[in-house]
């Protein structure tokens, strides 16, 4: 798909290969489920995420360019969702963790606006820097940094850890 609106009122199952989500706008109306298949993959390439999405499975789903989310989205995958790309969490909107979120890798990324991580959720935060721009990081779960710069760019930033915070290399 690529610079296509989609409308999704039900559930995206991807199975098998690849599918990718380029220049797009994916729209639940209301809420709709992704689920990627082990040995399947997803990459959402900048595009934007709108309406109650809950992505999970144990396939690859990975994010680059830039992912900004115009709803409330939530991650349960069992593999990580590779974050390897700037995220923009819109005024109003939400991203939660509730699985496993890995930006192992990844070149610098840009954070706007409010993630939180869940209880069941576990975010791990490897190598390069973070720049924060009015961005609130809640982390319910656990929470690992390796070799990580975080920075202040732009407006308030706030990170609160209410459960456990790992940090396992220099930064």
């Amino acid at each position: 798909f690529s610079n296509v609106p989609f409308n999704n009122n039900g559930q995206l199952q991807v199975q098998a290969g690849t599918v990718q989500f380029s220049s797009l706008l994916y729209t639940a109306a209301p809420s709709a489920n992704i689920a990627v298949a082990s040995g399947a993959t997803l990459n959402i390439a900048n595009s934007t995420l709108a309406g109650t999405v809950n992505c999970s499975g144990t396939g690859t789903a990975r994010t680059t360019g830039t992912l900004t989310v115009a709803g409330n989205v939530t991650t349960s995958t069992t593999t990580p969702l590779q974050v390897l790309s700037n995220v923009t969490v819109t005024a109003g909107n939400s991203l939660t963790n509730e699985g496993n979120v890995s930006t192992g890798g990844a070149s610098n990324i840009n954070y706007t606006g409010p993630i939180v991580n869940g209880v069941n959720g576990t975010w791990f935060e490897g190598s390069n820097t973070r720049l924060f721009n009015n961005h609130t990081f809640t982390n319910n779960g656990q929470w690992e940094w390796q070799s990580i710069n975080f920075a202040n760019n732009t407006g308030t930033n706030l990170h609160t850890n209410n459960a456990t915070l790992r940090i396992s290399g220099p930064g």
